[in-house]
């Protein structure tokens, strides 16, 4: 049925009132039909953009910080024992420059936006900015950036010297006079610089955790227990309009869609009443985009409500059990039933092509044997009169069926009443 409607359409594509369509009328629909495609396209975006993305309500600083938390909450509770060697969590703790913003750039309703509309959401970036205003925090924000550029500077320092002192190994070993060395100072002074400096790195790394200790700071616990407590609730909203979004988004798509097809099928069934043919054709293709671009919409909505939900716990399922290697060998058969059918129909067409062929060069050979007065089945010389071939026995000639005259076998009329044979 369905391939039925396809070849009757594509052999209707470029008729109007039963007359095919010139070049340059052919090339002029389809640049129509391009430019329907186009517009309708543009359309539905318009339609679209009405529709929010979950992402407004719920601002990926929200999620992000949920997501960070919930990290860090399973890095704090493993079980060091069964813990896998090598296993790397993202975050482990909380940390000062979590909350870290640029005041001069960003604003306080800035950072709002960024965790979105969502109730829950701006109570937590304001549990997020009361951390990050607090007089406090910023104090050891500073002390906690002037500690890593020593730190950095130290490190290097030590680095410098480790090599100087390399040097200078050397020399001693070689007993060179210190009247030739161009190194200042001794080996042994170097070493305790080096110890003094690797005892005040200690030190200042130790500052440094402490400062970064987010779970110190006042400020910082309603924002956790914030998070703490909410965390379940926001998720449960924002995986809700997830699931809802699609749907809205495809409705919405549909209150221009169904119109604009209502629209144009009733525009070219009054044209079609009243014999304006080339305008009822314009109207049906603009109609037959519309239709696709509905039947698209509908397949991707039916594929987000069942399919995904289906697999998903299909997938958990076969998951339980190890069963997974199902999902390969459903690949491979898919795989072969597809490579299959292409093969198939790639020596289908070219065995059609062969027989086409080797019908047009038979029937060749029949009508130059019949010209030449010759059998056309076996090629022996025959005469006019004869109703049989002497080798072959094939009829020469036939019987037409409205006057019983007889006529050659190659004749598409008779020769006596011009009837169709």
């Amino acid at each position: 049925m369905f391939k039925k409607w396809i070849t009757s359409y594509k052999s209707s594509l470029f008729e109007v009132d039963s007359k095919n369509l010139t070049s340059g009328s052919k090339a002029s629909l389809i640049a129509f039909i391009i430019i329907v495609f186009i517009i309708i396209g543009s359309g539905v975006n318009m339609q679209v953009s009405y529709i929010a993305y979950p992402s407004k309500q719920f601002g990926y600083s929200c999620t992000g910080n949920i997501s960070k938390n919930r990290a860090i909450t399973a890095f704090q509770n493993r079980d060091i024992k069964k813990d896998l060697y090598g296993t790397r969590f993202t975050y482990q703790y909380w940390r000062l420059s979590d909350f870290k913003y640029n005041h001069h750039q960003q604003s306080e309703n800035d950072i709002l936006r960024q965790y979105g509309t969502n109730a829950l959401c701006q109570q937590l970036g304001t549990h997020f900015l009361d951390v990050a205003n607090d007089e406090q925090y910023r104090e050891r924000l500073v002390e906690y950036n002037a500690l890593e550029q020593s730190l950095q500077n130290m490190n290097a320092s030590v680095a410098r010297k480790e090599k100087e002192y390399g040097n200078m190994l050397l020399e001693d070993i070689a007993d060179q006079p210190d009247a030739y060395s161009i190194l200042s100072g001794s080996s042994d002074s170097v070493k305790k610089e080096i110890l003094s400096l690797q005892n005040k790195i200690s030190k200042v790394t130790k500052r440094i955790e402490m400062l970064d200790a987010m779970n110190t700071l006042p400020s910082f616990t309603p924002f956790k227990r914030y998070l703490d407590e909410n965390s379940d609730e926001i998720e449960r909203l924002h995986a809700r309009a997830l699931r809802y979004y699609k749907l809205h988004y495809t409705m919405n798509i549909f209150l221009f869609l169904i119109p604009t097809w209502l629209m144009f099928y009733i525009v070219y069934r009054l044209f079609k009443r009243k014999n304006r043919h080339i305008l009822a054709h314009l109207s049906v293709h603009v109609a037959n985009v519309t239709a696709l671009y509905t039947l698209f919409y509908l397949l991707s909505l039916i594929y987000d409500i069942i399919p995904k939900v289906f697999f998903s716990k299909l997938i958990d399922l076969l998951s339980r059990y190890n069963l997974t290697i199902l999902f390969n060998l459903v690949a491979i058969v898919l795989f072969m039933t597809i490579f299959g059918l292409f093969i198939y129909r790639i020596q289908k067409n070219r065995s059609r092509d062969l027989h086409q062929a080797s019908d047009k060069r038979a029937q060749k050979v029949v009508f130059e044997r019949i010209t030449a007065g010759l059998c056309s089945n076996c090629g022996l010389k025959t005469d006019p009169d004869d109703v049989h071939c002497g080798r072959c026995g094939h009829a020469l000639q036939k019987e037409c069926s409205s006057c019983h005259a007889v006529t050659r076998i190659d004749d598409h009329f008779c020769r006596s009443c011009g009837e169709k044979l």
